[in-house]
């Protein structure tokens, strides 16, 4: 994973329980794969407005394996305040677990 403009490292980054997964101007690729494959996080995945998509993103599916974030962003932070509450702690937990699951042989 590259680093953003503070210098946050890639590594650096899976150590935070949510990771936000976010398609550019190309589908994100090996960075979603990544993010997925850390089961000690939960990707939310925001729906990307273009169709972009990789061959083995038909495999995933919306709250088994990642939160979904509508298109224009507008409801990440209630994704991620959900995520962080302790009450969705077991749900969040089996997310991240099924996420890894999901890209274990991709």
């Amino acid at each position: 994973l590259a680093s953003d403009a503070a210098g946050v490292s890639g590594a650096e980054m899976l150590r935070y329980a949510v990771q936000v997964d976010i398609d550019g101007f190309g589908v994100s690729g090996r960075a979603t794969q990544v993010k997925l494959a850390h089961a000690g996080s939960v990707m939310l995945r925001v729906t990307s407005e273009h169709d972009l998509v990789e061959w083995w993103h038909g495999q995933l599916r919306a709250w088994r394996d990642f939160v979904p974030v509508a298109a224009d962003g507008g409801d990440l932070l209630d994704r991620i305040r959900w995520a962080l509450d302790a009450a969705n702690a077991d749900e969040v937990a089996r997310i991240a677990a099924a996420g890894a699951a999901a890209v274990a042989n991709v």
